[in-house]
């Protein structure tokens, strides 16, 4: 039997995923410097792990849905939307880079080894925020692959699927 989780689960953690990501620059720019303990510093490592686990939920559940044939007709509608990300499937041979569509980043996202944040800093605060990108570092066989997602692409394509 299929897996009863209804697809609206799959769209709140796309739009909480999203807000997430947005929202790290706007919390940055509240720093002032006059708190003992950084809210940056706070949540920044709140922000790393809940878009983490986010990120796991939207692969695995699109994963779930399109393998199933649930979601077949959103799947190949949107088979073609690749501007998620992009690939280096081998890193000892870096010019070969190919686009991510929505698929192929959920595997990336369910494979990967490490994940690293993107991170800038914040002029006047000097706080430190999330951008919307994520790297995702793992291995097929012997060889090692780097992603690197679109976190707002990645959202904005998820958000299209035909349920």
């Amino acid at each position: 039997s299929k897996h009863a989780v209804g697809h609206e689960l799959f769209f709140l953690h796309v739009y909480r995923l999203l807000c997430c990501v947005l929202a790290s620059e706007q919390i940055a720019s509240l720093e002032d410097g006059s708190s003992q303990r950084s809210l940056s510093t706070f949540v920044l490592a709140q922000e790393q792990a809940e878009i983490s686990r986010l990120l796991i939920s939207v692969a695995s559940f699109f994963r779930v849905k399109s393998d199933d044939g649930s979601w077949m007709h959103g799947f190949w509608l949107h088979k073609s939307f690749i501007g998620v990300g992009e690939v280096v499937e081998d890193l000892d041979n870096p010019t070969a880079i190919s686009q991510l569509d929505l698929r192929e980043a959920c595997n990336k996202i369910m494979h990967a080894g490490t994940i690293h944040f993107d991170v800038e800093t914040n002029d006047r605060s000097k706080a430190k925020y999330l951008t919307s990108f994520v790297y995702l570092y793992g291995k097929r066989g012997k060889v090692n692959w780097k992603a690197t997602l679109d976190v707002v692409e990645f959202c904005r394509a998820a958000a299209n699927v035909i349920v």
